[in-house]
């Protein structure tokens, strides 16, 4: 049985009115992992998911870093990567599905030396893994994103990714309720953030 809701069932809307068909949101590509291929409407992927792009502003941000000399940032962001790997949740059928790329990107080795073969890899293997991370402080990551992007912007000396950037940043710290205690207790920090940048 596929989920609830999925048989046909005779006279569901009266006398010889069967239910004939049903609709598959396969968000998990559980077809293809069972090697089933029904026919029936493509769905239309909307776009990756927040912590694949995170993991996206990770690797542009490493790609970035490759030929850089600052090795402090280049290690942040080698041990945010691992972090985001390490935090796939085990039990998923995606993540088992990709456990060979997982289990070699979580060997020593892998991270030695690391160069565009290593990006590439991240890239192609482990990406499509992160849509299985649930859970998390979207809003936290979103914001981590526009960081990201700023710094690669700093990198390359990208103008338009900085001023882009910039501008969202100021308007989302500057949006953050003063109202709630946790935030109030840090309004020096929100306060200078926002000069330092403008």
């Amino acid at each position: 049985m596929i989920g609830r809701g999925t048989r046909l069932f005779k006279n569901l809307f009266g006398h010889n009115k069967d239910k004939e068909y049903f609709l598959i949101f396969d968000h998990w590509k559980n077809f293809e992992y069972f090697g089933e291929t029904p026919q029936g409407r493509a769905h239309q992927v909307e776009g990756a998911s927040i912590p694949e792009r995170v993991f996206t502003a990770r690797l542009r941000l490493a790609e970035s870093l490759l030929h850089s000399n600052d090795k402090n940032l280049k290690d942040f962001i080698i041990s945010e990567l691992r972090k985001d790997i390490e935090a796939l949740p085990k039990g998923s059928v995606v993540v088992k599905d990709g456990a060979a790329h997982v289990a070699q990107v979580m060997q020593e080795t892998f991270w030695a030396g690391f160069s565009d073969h290593a990006v590439h890899f991240l890239r192609n293997n482990i990406l499509r893994l992160m849509r299985s991370r649930q859970g998390e402080d979207f809003d936290s990551l979103m914001f981590d994103i526009d960081v990201m992007d700023l710094e690669r912007g700093l990198l390359t000396n990208d103008q338009t990714l900085i001023a882009s950037m910039t501008e969202k940043i100021i308007e989302k710290v500057s949006e953050l309720p003063l109202t709630l205690n946790q935030v109030l207790a840090k309004e020096q920090i929100i306060t200078s953030v926002i000069l330092l940048m403008i």
